[in-house]
């Protein structure tokens, strides 16, 4: 076994395939070795997943960003913020519950509403005219199938024309195993 789990004779996973539960030690690790905060950390991957899928639709101008309650959703927050800075027409859709946000989370949605943006309840009904949708619904913690209102809100993406992109994994796939044991955003 290597030191992230995977056995080094199993020749059918690729070696850049690692368990959710190692990239999430991995990630603080990082953090700690490039002393950075891991709200640096989400800007960064924010900041490079919207360069990724600002050069996979360069002619893309009106985006739908989809934040879930978690870090996930703060990823989604910071490609909603430079999207918007960019001057993207920028639609966010975000998940409401009772707990809070984690810390880095709470400060890209902070950051989000310093630039002007505006959050709107999930059940608002997705934009006809969007071009791109940005999924940052569900991360690599999800154990079990999406609620019920977050299985809704992929559905409705999942029939939307735009395409999709999915930051971490696509919303609704299960990282540690793969298995997709309800809706799953098609990315």
């Amino acid at each position: 076994m290597t030191d992230h789990g995977m056995n080094k004779n199993d020749a059918s996973i690729p070696h850049s395939v690692w368990p959710a539960d190692w990239l999430r030690t991995a990630e603080r690790e990082a953090a700690d070795s490039l002393g950075l905060t891991l709200y640096e950390l989400m800007q960064r991957a924010g900041d490079a997943a919207f360069q990724a899928a600002r050069a996979a639709y360069p002619h893309s101008q009106r985006w739908l960003v989809l934040c879930g309650h978690g870090n996930n959703g703060g990823d989604g927050y910071v490609v909603a913020r430079l999207a918007q800075a960019a001057g993207i027409e920028v639609t966010l859709l975000a998940l409401e519950s009772d707990k809070p946000l984690p810390e880095e989370a709470q400060a890209a949605r902070e950051a989000w509403f310093n630039a002007g943006g505006e959050i709107h309840a999930p059940h608002t009904p997705l934009p006809e005219t969007c071009d791109l949708i940005i999924d940052a619904l569900l991360g690599t913690g999800l154990s079990q199938a999406p609620r019920e209102n977050v299985a809704t809100l992929i559905e409705h993406a999942n029939k939307h024309p735009a395409p999709v992109v999915a930051l971490d994994i696509p919303s609704g796939l299960l990282a540690q195993t793969g298995a997709a044991p309800g809706a799953v955003i098609r990315a």
